[in-house]
């Protein structure tokens, strides 16, 4: 059984690297890359190796010119290789149609660029391992924090920090975002960075309490750069678990084989997290959480 999914002929070129922009932000949170085909959606997400943070883009079917799914399934890849098919594929013209041919009865994705002006098809070959569903329990309704800022802004806020920096430190108070590269106790930093965007920054905020907490700064960089329309990003926080569904999904380790030789609007719900990078007398005055990031 064969299932055919093709992105629409004649897209625009940005159109084009949105869906790749999709896979290379999910490739800076962790190297597995989780496909779930529907009859109505098309999902790419991954999970942090922490299992903290999870990150789901979902493409409607309108975004392709063809969309067949005779037969749910979920499987799992090695972002690292989805990644580099995408990147080294030249979009420099329009005409560029990328084909999604998955074959159930073997195991294998082919993945197809077709360049009618050049006369050529480039092929990739992936051997795919199924998997279950993965969600996050999530409830917007029951957040203590709720704010929406323009993402450019909010990218640029952390490009005052140091990128070799793996944690940084977010105070959120009733007036005000307060980003530090440093704990009150930490002592080795030669430059302390403070970064303060006042509430009228915001094009929403409501914060009913103060609140410390850590986060990567590597995964909250996603939360920005992600955005592919440049839109503004929404962000929620609450404390809250996975689901055991989500756990035993992560509980085995499979080993992923080389491979042979209509847009909606962007929405990120995110719940920020800590791990145990950080030392215990850092985290006197620090909360964990968990993000979730949302797109569609």
């Amino acid at each position: 059984m064969t299932n055919v999914f093709v992105l629409r002929e004649n897209l625009k070129v940005e159109k084009k690297l949105d869906f790749s922009k999709c896979i290379s932000s999910l490739s800076k949170i962790n190297q597995e890359l989780f496909i779930e085909f529907t009859p109505e959606t098309f999902h790419l997400r991954t999970i942090s190796e922490s299992k903290l943070g999870y990150c789901s883009f979902n493409f409607s079917k309108n975004f392709f010119s063809e969309y067949e799914c005779t037969c749910p399934i979920n499987l799992k890849l090695n972002i690292k290789i989805v990644n580099t098919i995408f990147r080294n594929s030249s979009y420099s013209g329009n005409d560029v149609c990328c084909n999604f041919q998955l074959d159930t009865f073997d195991s294998n994705l082919m993945i197809c660029f077709d360049f009618p002006s050049k006369g050529f098809t480039k092929r990739y070959k992936l051997v795919y391992t199924e998997t279950n569903t993965i969600k996050a329990n999530f409830n917007k309704n029951e957040s203590f924090l709720l704010f929406i800022v323009n993402a450019k802004m909010f990218l640029e806020t952390f490009l005052h920090v140091n990128k070799n920096d793996k944690q940084i430190l977010i105070q959120m108070t009733q007036n005000s975002f307060i980003l530090k590269n440093y704990f009150n106790r930490d002592l080795i930093k030669n430059v302390r960075s403070v970064a303060i965007l006042k509430k009228d920054k915001f094009d929403y905020f409501n914060s009913d309490k103060s609140i410390n907490l850590t986060c990567y700064l590597r995964e909250i960089k996603v939360v920005s750069t992600g955005n592919c329309l440049k839109e503004d990003v929404e962000i929620s926080i609450e404390q809250e678990c996975f689901n055991e569904e989500l756990n035993s999904t992560f509980s085995d380790d499979v080993e992923i084989k080389e491979p042979q030789p209509k847009k909606s609007k962007n929405i990120f719900e995110s719940i920020f997290s800590d791990d145990s990078l950080s030392s215990q007398e850092n985290m006197n005055d620090t909360k964990n959480f968990q993000y979730y990031i949302d797109s569609e």
